[in-house]
């Protein structure tokens, strides 16, 4: 699908850049972190800055959108090497898109928390069935 995203970014059309960027803000917030690998990453991320830079600002924005989407799914030690280049106004409209962002799917490493806090508890029920 490589091939077909790097098209549609490069397509003359502004429409059709901003769609795409919007699908892909739209899809990260309904992906699990662990399906994005980091050469899919890599690859989103620098094609998504180069569209930062367009003229139009519905494919700015679109683009701004898509990235802060996937910094909040990631997190920004995941994604922020990628963003050394940009530029500090673009930056901040990258974070605002991040504090609007809404992540719609239960990411799986929340449970893990869960099985540390419930040992402790065991222990307390299994010497109150002593006594």
């Amino acid at each position: 699908m490589q091939e077909h995203i790097a098209e549609s970014f490069s397509n003359k059309n502004p429409n059709v850049k901003s769609e795409t960027a919007s699908f892909f803000a739209r899809a990260f917030a309904r992906t699990q972190p662990a399906a994005i690998n980091k050469k899919l990453l890599k690859m989103l991320v620098t094609t998504l800055i180069k569209t930062l830079n367009e003229p139009d600002p519905t494919v700015r924005d679109c683009s701004a959108d898509a990235i802060g989407t996937l910094i909040k799914l990631l997190g920004e030690k995941q994604v922020g090497p990628f963003l050394v280049d940009v530029d500090a106004l673009k930056m901040a409209k990258i974070k605002e898109c991040q504090d609007k962002a809404e992540i719609k799917v239960k990411v799986a490493g929340a449970k893990k928390e869960r099985p540390a806090t419930a040992p402790t508890s065991k222990p307390a029920a299994s010497a109150g069935s002593k006594t």
